[in-house]
């Protein structure tokens, strides 16, 4: 127990933010603030600036760099006219900083730069009730109601560990790149796991893990008693305690789900800083990547996309449902797909790895029973007078054709789907971009560091047996 305390200790010393570093937040903070509630003076729109959000529950960690303000609006307004009045409010405050983008999800808003922290500057009508929102956006601060009079010093101790441990182990964040666990859901699960025993070191922390690593599919949480998680479903079933409809779960994925659990219950048997502070990722040089392919000896086929201009949120689902669709693709001509990948990082790709390099020519195909009369004469018909291999023969029962594959190669198959009139499953923004593909090792000198992530596979969090 002392080790474990030692090293929790550890963890907080550095997740929890110094006080030279939060004096810098609160400053930013204010001045952001100020400058709401002077342009809203100016322009006559009665609006209150508001912090929300992780630094508003005190539960950021050191290092971030995201700071949210809302406008709040009042709940009168028409739709057209919030949505105008708020985006130019966040247009001329933003002005005041260093520089910044706007920003679409249910409605627009702006992240600007101060200084060295990116504020997001979001508009949102001023609510009392979940009854009364309009968009996610209206939620957050009932959000921070509900919490901050729920979090005292322990649990804001066990949030910071639990979205260490999560940001280490690459589960820690809701937006589409990740699917994950956002930074409220995080603080409901401390809650929920929270914990008053003694002689442990930060009990809701490893509550919370021990908790988790039992979780089974579908598992529901419901704090408030709500009684609404059965209209959900997913891996994780999380009932908003300010809005019985919604999941607050609903953005993580299987894979996060999956990869939380497993890192939990290998963390209790087998506690390390690595799970919280990771070391580097092992990247292996071109040479490596190259040498590790041909030992392989699979076929492996990179498409690069031109980048379309969307957001990291918009891009990421279009890569997945086209990686997806070429995977059915492949399968449905008979490739055994060992593995595909995504990324939009250092380039737009979809990689997929099969384990043939080529089809045989021969195709067995089955056709009807000879007792099924009317469907056998269609059968021999058809293909009496095609070039085929052999047959027709009968096969127990059944008559049977060795037809000629045509459709041989994953990158013709890849390239022709990918031509196709419609392109029913690449992504929208995807669907006219300039495609390039790659076979094997020529892959590498385009895309290395994100072959060498693919090829290592493990998570970085999982302890070699020998260290």
């Amino acid at each position: 127990m002392g080790d474990l305390k030692e090293l929790h200790q550890e963890v907080l010393d550095r997740a929890t933010p110094s006080k030279d570093e939060e004096q810098r937040v609160m400053e930013t903070v204010e001045r952001v603030k100020s400058v709401v509630s002077r342009v809203g003076d100016e322009m006559d729109v009665e609006v209150a600036p508001r912090t929300v959000g992780s630094v508003a529950r005190d539960t950021w960690t050191s290092g971030d760099r995201d700071i949210d303000i809302f406008m709040l609006l009042p709940k009168d307004l028409e739709t057209e006219e919030f949505r105008k009045l708020g985006l130019e409010l966040a247009r001329k405050t933003a002005e005041e900083g260093d520089s910044y983008v706007e920003e679409f999800a249910e409605h627009p808003y702006i992240t600007a730069r101060f200084g060295e922290f990116d504020v997001d500057i979001v508009p949102c009508y001023n609510v009392d009730s979940y009854r009364e929102v309009t968009s996610a956006v209206d939620r957050t601060p009932l959000h921070d109601d509900y919490l901050s009079e729920r979090l005292d010093p322990e649990l804001k101790d066990s949030v910071r560990l639990l979205k260490r441990f999560m940001k280490g182990i690459g589960v820690y964040g809701a937006e589409f790149k990740v699917g994950g666990f956002s930074g409220y859901l995080t603080e409901l699960l401390a809650l929920n796991y929270k914990s008053e025993e003694k002689g442990v070191s930060h009990p809701s922390f490893i509550e919370s893990l021990e908790k988790t690593s039992r979780w089974r599919y579908g598992m529901e949480i419901d704090i408030e008693g709500h009684g609404s998680s059965g209209q959900f479903d997913g891996a994780l079933v999380v009932v908003d305690p300010v809005d019985p409809n919604r999941n607050v779960a609903a953005a993580l994925t299987k894979k996060r789900w999956a990869e939380y659990i497993s890192a939990c219950y290998t963390y209790l048997k087998n506690p390390s800083i690595r799970y919280f502070y990771p070391p580097e990722p092992t990247i292996h040089d071109t040479d490596t990547v190259k040498s590790i392919i041909r030992e392989r000896d699979t076929n492996l086929v990179l498409i690069e996309f031109e980048r379309p201009d969307v957001v990291d949120d918009t891009l990421y689902p279009q890569l997945r449902k086209t990686s997806r669709w070429l995977k059915s693709a492949l399968e449905e001509e008979g490739f055994d797909v060992i593995r595909t990948d995504i990324e939009g990082e250092s380039g737009v790709y979809v990689l997929v790895e099969t384990q043939q390099k080529k089809l045989s020519s021969v195709e067995k195909h089955f056709g009807p029973p000879v007792t099924a009369k009317k469907h056998s004469e269609s059968f021999l018909d058809k293909y009496l007078g095609e070039d085929i291999h052999s047959g027709p023969y009968i096969e127990g029962d059944r008559w049977v054709v060795e037809r000629k594959k045509t459709r041989r190669n994953p990158e013709k198959i890849i390239m022709e789907s990918l031509r196709e009139p419609e392109r029913a499953g690449v992504g929208k923004d995807l669907q006219d971009a300039e495609i390039t593909i790659y076979k094997g090792i020529e892959s590498v000198d385009i895309a290395s560091e994100f072959l060498s992530r693919y090829l290592v596979g493990k998570p970085i969090w999982l302890k070699p047996k020998n260290n």
